[in-house]
């Protein structure tokens, strides 16, 4: 929760974000093994980061890490959008991808990356699978490693130097 948290502290007035829960041990309501979206994509204003902290504070770790489902809803949620060449998609997770086997997780990147979404991967604690996520990034600048989660703020910095910035960003504050 508070990788999660700082993450959104660390989002823009220009950025958008959302979040997408994903597990596969039948958290959700009638036994769902899926991901959920809990917020959707929208500005970062400060009363939807305030939604989206709160929706964050809401979360509990448990069970099985189904991280291609997860990416699989980013993915919905993105071509909902419509068109948008900056677009990125953060997987942060404590876990191995269970009950799939990994290959879901690296396919649904692998599609998203030729869609032009940028994927970056951290894993939080010492039980991440560091090759699974070197090849859901598809590049090793793209995977991140914190054990205990005190360096989440230099990583989300320097995830934020590599995403591209529109044009309008600069040249429209002229």
């Amino acid at each position: 929760q508070q990788a999660a948290e700082l993450l959104a502290h660390e989002l823009s007035a220009e950025d958008q974000g959302a979040l997408v829960t994903f597990r596969g041990d039948g958290f959700e309501p009638g036994g769902v093994d899926d991901a959920t979206l809990r917020q959707a994509l929208d500005d970062m204003t400060d009363e939807n980061r305030d939604d989206l902290i709160e929706k964050i504070q809401l979360l509990f770790g448990s069970g099985a890490t189904s991280i291609g489902d997860g990416i699989q809803k980013a993915i919905d949620m993105l071509d909902d959008t419509g068109t948008n060449p900056h677009q990125a998609i953060l997987v942060l997770t404590d876990g191995r991808s269970n009950p799939e086997p990994p290959e879901e997780a690296v396919r649904q990147a692998e599609q998203s990356r030729a869609e032009g979404t940028t994927v970056f991967a951290i894993g939080l604690g010492a039980a991440v699978a560091a090759d699974e996520l070197g090849r859901i990034a598809g590049a090793a600048e793209r995977r991140f490693l914190s054990a205990t989660g005190t360096d989440l703020t230099e990583i989300y910095r320097r995830i934020a130097r590599q995403l591209p910035c529109p044009p309008s960003a600069f040249w429209g504050r002229r």
